[in-house]
């Protein structure tokens, strides 16, 4: 959830009385977004190949004048920053550039009550409305994500007075505060999405150079189970790498030499109620059987894991799935080494 807060006043305007009269006042307020105002940490690159479906823009409209005012078209946009002056783009007439749609619709979400182009907000009063948003906040989201600033934009007119006595003073302002919360129901490709989880470091058997080189030549096998449980809505595909020694979380795992991967294994969605929540878990293991010179990745003091996974669409959503808080994907394994004796 992102918050701010835009006020816009009559910085011109000396104290007036109102009486059977209108004030009209445009608007045109700016609030620049940098690329870390958005982050979904290890799920950035999820969102970036996706598109989210549920947003929602809560508006928190003060006014603190003693003449009732009406919002009239105003509305929120997105309009990329210029690098070189810092400002949001305009056109060759001074137009705001605003993010469009796919048939070049400005992409706008309207600060106004439901079916209707106007918010009115009584003398010295406060308005609350909630505002989908879905397709606005997904655009600025993205140009985030791939690193763009973009400044959100309030633009219409307010209009003061509906024809009662009223004051306005240089100091009066109606204020909006706008917060932005991103639900996590997205819908991703066909394809799938293919990401990387952070590696993970773990403790191996703890020998030296020597004694791996000694046991290696005495491995008879080794074996086990990975073993993969899904908690979220959509089906998945885990690969998981391993090499030797300590690496840094950001590493790509499955490119380091000297290391091994294991089987892929897909593990489909579980079943979803009506609303697209998951009911359980679906779990899948594979058989692990690793080589005498993969083995020695973990007889060493440390070693690194690190998953790589996909999210396949899930079954009856067209690739529109939603992801809660406690949602998660659990990737275990165990390793039975079997060795002949002998050696120093």
């Amino acid at each position: 959830s992102v918050s701010t807060s835009i006020s816009f006043t009559q910085a011109t305007l000396d104290t007036v009385d109102l009486e059977n009269l209108s004030e009209s006042f445009t608007i045109e307020e700016t609030q620049t977004l940098n690329p870390t105002a958005f982050t979904f940490d290890e799920l950035d690159s999820l969102i970036n190949q996706s598109t989210l479906n549920s947003v929602t823009i809560d508006m928190t409209v003060t006014n603190n004048a003693d003449v009732p005012v009406v919002l009239n078209n105003v509305t929120i946009g997105a309009v990329r920053i210029d690098p070189g002056t810092g400002l949001a783009l305009r056109d060759g007439g001074g137009n705001l550039m605003f993010e469009t749609d796919g048939g070049g619709a400005p992409i706008l979400a309207r600060i106004a009550e439901a079916d209707s182009t106007t918010l009115a907000v009584p003398r010295n009063a406060t308005r609350i409305v909630s505002v989908p948003a879905a397709e606005l906040v997904d655009r600025v989201t993205h140009l985030l994500l791939d690193g763009d600033s973009v400044a959100f934009v309030v633009s219409g007119t307010a209009d003061a007075n509906d024809g009662s006595s009223g004051r306005i003073v240089t100091s009066d302002m109606v204020d909006v505060q706008y917060s932005v919360t991103v639900g996590l129901d997205f819908t991703i490709p066909l394809t799938g999405i293919q990401f990387n989880v952070d590696n993970t470091v773990t403790s191996g058997v703890g020998l030296d150079t020597a004694e791996i080189d000694d046991i290696q030549s005495r491995i008879v096998s080794i074996g086990g189970v990975a073993r993969v449980e899904n908690f979220t809505a959509f089906g998945i595909e885990v690969t998981a790498a391993f090499v030797p020694d300590s690496l840094g979380t950001a590493v790509d795992v499955f490119t380091q030499p000297g290391g091994f991967q294991l089987t892929p294994i897909t593990v489909s969605a579980p079943a979803v109620d009506t609303f697209g929540i998951p009911q359980g878990s679906a779990i899948d293991s594979v058989g692990i059987s690793i080589t005498a010179q993969e083995g020695r990745v973990l007889l060493g003091d440390k070693f690194t894991a690190g998953i790589r996974i996909r999210l396949l669409p899930g079954t009856g959503g067209s690739g529109r799935g939603a992801m809660r808080p406690g949602d998660q994907i659990v990737v275990s394994a165990a390793v039975n080494l079997s060795i002949e004796r002998g050696g120093q």
